[in-house]
């Protein structure tokens, strides 16, 4: 399946406040090929099958979002943890 890439890439002005809101239940952009290792395997260890679609819509979502404003493919994001549990690129 092809990777999802928008041609525009969104900006944010200084004062511009972006909202973004999905469904959880929405199937379209769940791509589990997007995920990386430590996603997968967060996604294997969720028991039930809603929780489990609603992490991978939401991870999805996410890297589409972040995807869009750098100018990358979701697949090529690559996320770590800091020791005190923020997520950074």
């Amino acid at each position: 399946m092809p990777e999802q890439v928008t041609a525009t890439v969104n900006t944010i002005k200084a004062g511009e406040i972006h909202l973004w809101q999905l469904s959880l239940s929405d199937t379209r952009q769940a791509l589990e090929h997007w995920l990386d290792q430590e996603e997968i395997l967060r996604l294997r260890s969720i028991s039930g099958s809603v929780q489990a679609r609603r992490y991978l819509v939401s991870r999805c979502a996410l890297r589409q979002v972040l995807a869009n404003y750098l100018g990358s493919s979701p697949r090529k994001l690559s996320f770590s943890i800091e020791p005190g549990g923020k997520p950074f690129i």
